[in-house]
């Protein structure tokens, strides 16, 4: 993950090669996405699976379960306010 500001926000990059992560515990923090490269869906615990492609955005509202498929190469960039991404590295 490569910052790229951290103050009330902090806004980094994130890297994936294809993978499927299981988000089993509510997501602890809200969290602004835009899609860079590649594409994602997420599949909600309820069966909702929308999917962003490059250009497009959205939001992990805290609290969000389900999963996240990246079937190819990816990357986001991330904007979560800063002290609730401290609080869960702790």
């Amino acid at each position: 993950m490569c910052f790229l500001h951290q103050r009330e926000v902090a806004v980094s990059i994130y890297e994936s090669t294809p993978a499927l992560i299981d988000v089993k515990e509510p997501f602890p923090y809200g969290e602004f996405v835009l899609v860079l490269e590649g594409r994602v869906s997420l599949t909600h615990v309820d069966g909702i699976k929308p999917t962003f492609t490059v250009g497009e955005y959205f939001l992990v509202p805290k609290g969000w379960m389900g999963s996240w498929g990246m079937s190819m190469h990816y990357r986001e960039m991330i904007v979560v306010e800063t002290k609730a991404w401290h609080q869960t590295e702790s």
